[in-house]
């Protein structure tokens, strides 16, 4: 079995495990000291790479609940207890969740879920930051990593996943894993399918060197230029790198590469922000920039509104999308204060936007 193979199957069945043991029960106690024998193959980027796979698998069996004041609330929180942590590339995420149970768990990566009923019972703002803190420390620890790198030595007798960590991850309620993998060696960046009950990989898709796509759970989003002769098979965190040129994005199926739909820039594009957990793409434009100014000649009510502010430095205009349908949902200007600050991720729940920069949630 390759290394590819190996790896997919892999984290195909760690999803399936961890699953498995949510449902058992809740959140295990957390221990006090770590044995030094226990092994962890995971690199902080992998643990967050897998985590965003098994919320995926976790959106088909769990309600989350647009709340964004409660939200921010505890992301602010969490924000706050990892101010002091040693640098990794682990990301908290906070998710508020429909639950019978007052339970709060994590998983891979950084992503905590709490549930509204757990919620409801704290009594103040330190109850909730001990709650909150625990779930962070079984992050810290790589307990679920841990846990992952057990069953995979156990189950397929892999040692070690590689250096080829996958860009992106979508798990369908039916069973099958879908993954970016980049270029490594010889081998092209691809997007590789997996069902748990399968023993080989089917290679979907090699990527061009020159194809802008990028894999947001069943979302694939490539960035056309005009240059590009033909369309691309197509998610969070900031993407910048050369989009100013785009004058078109996709959004297709990563599950058979059909075209969704797709939205064209009158010229260029500032930066996007993808989300599959709440099917949003919000894309941004600086206010004084020549692509934003080429939109105001085209939209004359979009010229008014942006001549309301004395100075067009540091505002940004914001656009909404259904990641589903294409259609528009808002727009909205944010105004950094003459860049006093610059968004870095930027998430539409509801009808708010949670705008964070490198000090806090907005």
């Amino acid at each position: 079995m390759g290394h590819l193979t190996r790896s997919l199957l892999a984290l195909g069945l760690v999803v399936f495990v961890t699953i498995h043991c949510w449902a058992e029960g809740p959140c295990p106690a957390l221990p006090l000291l770590q044995s030094a024998s226990e092994t962890n193959i995971f690199s902080d980027q992998q643990e967050v790479d897998l985590g965003d796979a098994q919320a995926e698998g976790l959106r088909q069996t769990i309600t989350i609940i647009s709340d964004p004041a409660l939200t921010t609330y505890l992301t602010n929180i969490v924000h706050r207890l990892s101010q002091d942590l040693p640098p990794s590339r682990l990301q908290f995420r906070v998710a508020l969740v429909e639950e019978r149970r007052a339970d709060a768990f994590s998983i891979a990566g950084g992503r905590i879920y709490i549930s509204r009923k757990l919620a409801a019972l704290m009594q103040n703002e330190d109850e909730m930051a001990g709650v909150l803190a625990h779930e962070m420390a079984h992050v810290i620890a790589h307990h679920e990593a841990i846990r992952m790198t057990e069953a995979l030595h156990r189950i397929l007798g892999v040692s070690q996943i590689g250096n080829r960590d996958f860009q992106g991850a979508y798990f369908s309620s039916d069973g099958e894993l879908y993954a970016d993998f980049p270029k490594k060696d010889e081998i092209d960046r691809s997007l590789a399918k997996l069902s748990l009950g399968a023993t080989d990989i089917e290679r979907m898709h090699s990527f061009d060197k020159a194809e802008r796509t990028r894999e947001v759970g069943r979302y694939l989003l490539t960035l056309v230029t005009p240059q590009s002769t033909h369309s691309s098979p197509g998610a969070s965190g900031r993407s910048s790198v050369g989009i100013g040129s785009a004058s078109r994005m996709e959004v297709r199926d990563v599950r058979n590469q059909s075209l969704l739909w797709t939205k064209d820039f009158v010229a260029g594009l500032g930066a996007y922000w993808a989300s599959a957990d709440t099917n949003t793409l919000v894309l941004c434009w600086p206010a004084n920039s020549n692509s934003f100014d080429a939109m105001t000649k085209q939209d004359s009510e979009l010229a008014s509104r942006v001549a309301r502010y004395p100075s067009r430095e540091g505002i940004e205009w914001m656009q909404v999308f259904d990641l589903d349908s294409g259609k528009a949902k808002g727009n909205v200007f944010i105004d950094t204060g003459k860049g006093s600050f610059s968004p870095i991720q930027v998430q539409a729940i509801g009808n708010s936007l949670i705008v964070s920069d490198n000090k806090k949630v907005r």
